[in-house]
């Protein structure tokens, strides 16, 4: 219903010419202030221009424009600012993530994992860890541990282990040691891929690890949860990448309403180092056929800045990835076609000047969420 016309003389009053000149000069003065800041909305995100380190994560649509940010609970999302890894329940229910203090030096092993409702309450610090993983029915998550608190709770060292934690019961255990790090479970719910960690392959498979990066970062391995046992999913000697990021991600699971998906979640792409190129790769390789079924999507190519060797995110229906790329000074997200690599462009809807960082799709394909900074460094 339109309200009816105010009939006061305070409103009906008509200004000056002198009051018209005032407020039309503030106008034109404060735009002109304004002109170069960043276009952020208070509403809808929690980016402070300037400052280095803060991350927040943000639920965005998947052209990037951002919504509002994931966590209500102002003061746990201030506390713990700096955070990333986001993880989302193939039900669309829960999201984890890695979080740090944004003051405090990045220390991996003081990283936190927060558990929230995708709608953005109940918000959990559950404990320390990063890179964390939740499973399909978004019950349970399972991460990466460092440091002396995971020698306490039965970690053969510190240099890195998968631990699982049953979000009903609150119960955590030891699942992976010696320098696992960065678990990725699978839409499916019967396999955790991850990288480091002893060989399974090897004379000695029990011997620990000094961290994530110390065994072998070319190689993705997996375990079996009905099982318990562990996989390489691909010989190292002669593969084509001498080095993979730990951030790679899962093609999703089949969903006729969506599109349709390759391999129906059994595939994993992934960025790294090509070994004889020296030069930086997107790939794919299907986990049950191993290396016949790798794929080179995309190769470096001089004069455009995509980071081949960073996170990378698989959308919902599987026909694009993103992958991070740089337009000086930002961090930007750039979508890539599968599977012929061609670069699609920046995600339209990121307001200027921010970095953005860390995607992940929500598995309905509705909605993304973004780490955003506005810092020099992240």
């Amino acid at each position: 219903m339109v309200p009816p016309r105010p009939t006061s003389d305070r409103f009906n009053t008509v200004p000056s010419t002198a009051v018209i000149r005032s407020i039309l000069l503030t106008m034109v003065f404060a735009a002109a202030a304004h002109a170069d800041a960043p276009a952020f909305d208070p509403a809808t995100t929690d980016v402070r221009p300037g400052v280095d380190h803060r991350m927040i994560l943000h639920v965005c649509d998947v052209d990037g424009t951002p919504i509002r940010p994931l966590i209500d609970d102002v003061e746990l999302r201030h506390q713990l600012d700096r955070q990333g890894s986001a993880t989302v329940s193939a039900d669309g229910r829960r999201v984890a993530m890695d979080a740090f203090r944004s003051s405090t030096p990045r220390d991996i092993a003081g990283a936190r994992i927060i558990v929230v409702n995708f709608d953005g309450s109940d918000a959990r610090d559950i404990g320390d860890g990063s890179a964390p993983s939740l499973s399909p029915d978004g019950d349970r998550v399972v991460y990466s541990r460092f440091g002396q608190s995971a020698v306490a709770d039965g970690a053969t060292s510190a240099g890195g282990s998968l631990w699982m934690h049953d979000l009903t019961t609150d119960e955590k255990f030891l699942l992976v040691d010696g320098g696992a790090f960065a678990p990725h479970w699978s839409p499916d719910g019967k396999t955790i891929a991850y990288t480091g960690g002893p060989d399974p392959d090897a004379a000695d498979a029990g011997e620990p690890g000094e961290g994530f990066y110390s065994d072998n970062n070319a190689q993705v391995r997996l375990f079996d949860l009905e099982t318990g046992t562990t996989k390489n999913l691909y010989p190292v000697e002669g593969f084509e990448f001498a080095s993979i990021n730990f951030a790679f991600d899962w093609s999703p699971p089949d969903n006729a309403s969506i599109g349709r998906r390759p391999s129906i979640g059994r595939r994993i792409v992934f960025g790294g180092m090509l070994t004889k190129e020296g030069i930086r790769g997107l790939a794919t390789i299907d986990v049950d056929d191993g290396v016949p079924s790798l794929k080179i999507v995309r190769r470096e190519q001089p004069g455009v800045s995509l980071r081949l060797d960073g996170p990378t995110a698989w959308s919902a229906d599987a026909q694009t990835l993103l992958v991070t790329g740089d337009v000086e000074p930002w961090a930007r997200q750039f979508r890539v076609s599968y599977p012929d690599g061609k670069v699609l462009g920046e995600l339209p809807g990121l307001p200027p000047n921010l970095n953005a960082i860390d995607p992940a799709f929500t598995p309905d394909g509705r909605h993304l969420l973004l780490s955003l900074n506005n810092g020099a460094e992240w």
